[in-house]
């Protein structure tokens, strides 16, 4: 009788799985589909086809498929490989994050007689996992915390320049022993609309709000961000002591201007204020520098060549550089090197650089991840969008990287974010 055996039917979404074939036609040829629906209903879809040993065995931990959406051996191939094929449609009703997400694994013989499926439960949150909003004093997050009283070192979570919060790292990081603080700074009710002189004081009352907390242990506070919100992390990390650790993800040492539409013409404004005063920022218009423009016409947009323009001029870039020397511990960022959103490698090594020149007493290290784009972030997501409506700047820019350059980032980096982690704040 064919099966399809997982060793682990449920886990947390960041943990592989072994997948093994049994009971197929001997040397046959037998396709494997994974299917999904994630939290927002849109359909996923990916394929592989094996060739079985003489026992009528696939291991897909060890094995290559002779051709699929996917090529070489990867173990969780049949996940980050996953394509979308059917887009959420409006009155699609939006799952809560603590619930799992199934996938759904079948195998098929050529002779159409031999199947076999199964289901595997994925999860963001563990089920121990508990959660509350926050809505007070004009602050809009949600705070997840793991199992038992605590107190437990504590993240805050940053989402990037679309806004809104990063629910599915707050919650994976509580799942691993974190009090998470999923907080927004803008684009969600009661938030500004836009990112746009956004007061640093704002994550200063979060930062004590989040310390008052009873679950949350006194200094053990680190904070993460993803583009903008990896800028923004440093950035935090450089203005509040309170904070101890720093992970940043694609993120620019150098601070950048407000945003507003793609396309239109003129200056952006600061990103940042503190006691009322613009932080500097390297000025960005949306024709770029040098002669380097973007044709608005023809989508999806590179915007790297702009970015690539503005840090050519050295004396611009100085005087924005954040002031990453005052963080108060060890800093983690993350890079690819064809991030196409902007050139987050060369962003990146700029805040590495002051930390050098200053001395920074505690651990810094800058993974790059040759041929990665701008999408890593928790292993086993699907990694196969390219590009994207930027529903903040109204127009579709490209990421960069390829599916296996960014799964292969994920996979490589969330091991050591945690291992960091752990070093810095769960000892």
């Amino acid at each position: 009788m064919p099966s399809i055996r997982v060793d682990r039917p449920e886990t947390l979404s960041d943990q592989p799985v072994a997948i093994l074939l049994e009971g197929f036609p001997p040397n046959g040829i037998v396709e494997v589909v994974s299917r999904r629906r994630d939290l927002m209903n849109n359909a996923w879809h990916g394929w592989a086809r094996f060739r079985a040993d003489g026992r009528g065995m696939i291991d897909v931990t060890t094995q290559a498929p002779v051709e699929g959406s996917y090529s070489g051996i990867h173990p969780m191939g049949l996940f980050w490989s996953m394509e979308l094929v059917e887009p959420r449609r409006p009155d699609d009703p939006i799952r809560d994050i603590t619930e799992p997400i199934a996938v759904r694994l079948e195998a098929r013989a050529r002779d159409g007689i031999n199947v076999a499926e199964t289901e595997i439960r994925r999860r963001l949150a563990a089920p121990d996992v508990t959660d509350r909003w926050l809505r007070e004093n004009g602050m809009v997050g949600r705070l997840f915390l793991p199992p038992g009283d605590g107190p437990h070192p504590a993240m805050i979570v940053l989402s990037g320049s679309s806004g809104g919060i990063n629910l599915p790292v707050a919650a994976l990081l509580a799942s691993h022993g974190y009090a998470a603080l999923a907080l927004g700074y803008f684009a969600m009710e009661g938030l500004p609309p836009t990112l746009d002189a956004i007061p640093l004081e704002y994550f200063g009352e979060a930062i004590a709000w989040l310390r008052r907390q009873a679950e949350v242990k006194d200094g053990a506070l680190g904070v993460t961000g993803t583009s903008r919100g990896g800028e923004l992390a440093l950035l935090l990390g450089a203005t509040f002591p309170e904070i101890r650790a720093v992970v940043a993800y694609v993120p620019s040492g150098v601070i950048h201007s407000g945003l507003k539409p793609s396309g239109e013409d003129g200056k952006h404004g600061p990103a940042w204020t503190l006691g009322g005063e613009p932080q500097p920022w390297l000025q960005q218009d949306n024709r770029g520098t040098d002669n380097t423009c973007i044709d608005w016409n023809t989508p999806p947009f590179a915007l790297t060549p702009l970015f690539e323009s503005m840090l050519r001029d050295r004396e611009a870039v100085a005087r924005a550089l954040i002031p990453v020397e005052r963080i108060n511990g060890p800093v983690l960022l993350i890079s690819g090197t064809d991030d196409q959103m902007w050139p987050s490698t060369a962003l990146a090594e700029l805040a590495v650089e002051r930390l050098a020149e200053h001395g920074h007493p505690h651990v810094v290290e800058h993974l790059v991840y040759e041929g990665a784009g701008h999408l890593i972030f928790p292993p086993f997501a699907p990694t196969t969008r390219r590009h994207s409506f930027h529903a903040v700047l109204k127009a579709d820019f490209t990421y960069g990287g390829s599916a296996e350059a960014d799964a292969r980032a994920c996979i490589d980096s969330w091991p050591k974010v945690l291992s960091f982690l752990k070093a810095t704040l769960a000892r």
